[in-house]
């Protein structure tokens, strides 16, 4: 409960400034990059896989505002400008 409380709140933070929220997820374990927004550095807001997100080995950064995932890693994610 207190995990879906905080990302309940960093959803509505992401959401009052006007940040872009997208939910990026390798299907089937595959490699998939998302584009979250044209400029900033994308941060996780929360998983949404039962496997874990773990930045620099199930998602990361491949340029500006795109995200990649793989391992089965599924999460929304937000921009830091």
């Amino acid at each position: 409960m207190r995990r879906f409380l905080l990302a309940l709140m960093l959803l509505s933070f992401a959401a009052s400034l006007g940040a872009q929220v997208v939910i990026c997820e390798s299907p089937q374990g595959l490699y998939r990059e998302c584009r979250v927004s044209t400029f900033g550095i994308p941060f996780l807001i929360s998983e949404l896989s039962e496997g874990r997100c773990v930045e620099g080995v199930t998602w990361g950064s491949v340029s500006t505002g795109v995200v990649w995932v793989e391992g089965g890693c599924r999460g929304r994610f937000g921009v830091r400008r």
